[in-house]
């Protein structure tokens, strides 16, 4: 891998372990429609790590969903459930950051923090397994 691509990886997976940390934060103040757009971002940023550090990349939110999907749930590379999860989560962030009157279940919440470090934290391995 060049260093150019190493420090995308690194830097994506920073923010991913930020944006966990933020909703963490968030969710201690009650703020769970935010904190669910920092989970949702978490798994983002590193899926994106993720793709990056095979030569894949998206334009779009959905570019990079329907990429792990293809290139890793599919071949059996990335837990199913995992990706379910970051489905739930980008379906939510959309609810939660365009609709109105939005209402959240802080226990549902809580359990997609403990869902979305459990996301990042495969991710984080399967980069160092692979060396990158």
């Amino acid at each position: 891998m060049t260093p150019g691509r190493s420090d995308s990886v690194s830097y994506r997976m920073s923010r991913a372990y930020e944006a966990l940390d933020e909703a963490r934060l968030l969710a201690a103040a009650d703020h769970w429609k935010t904190c669910v757009n920092r989970l949702y971002y978490a798994c983002f940023y590193a899926t994106r790590a993720l793709l990056g550090a095979h030569d894949y990349y998206a334009k779009t939110h959905s570019g990079v969903h329907v990429l792990l999907n293809k290139h890793f749930v599919k071949p059996g590379l990335f837990p199913r459930e995992q990706a379910a999860l970051y489905s739930e989560l980008m379906d939510q962030r959309l609810e939660v950051d365009y609709d109105d009157f939005v209402t959240l279940d802080p226990t549902t919440v809580r359990s997609w923090m403990k869902q979305s470090r459990q996301f990042v934290q495969t991710v984080d391995s399967i980069l160092r397994d692979e060396g990158t």
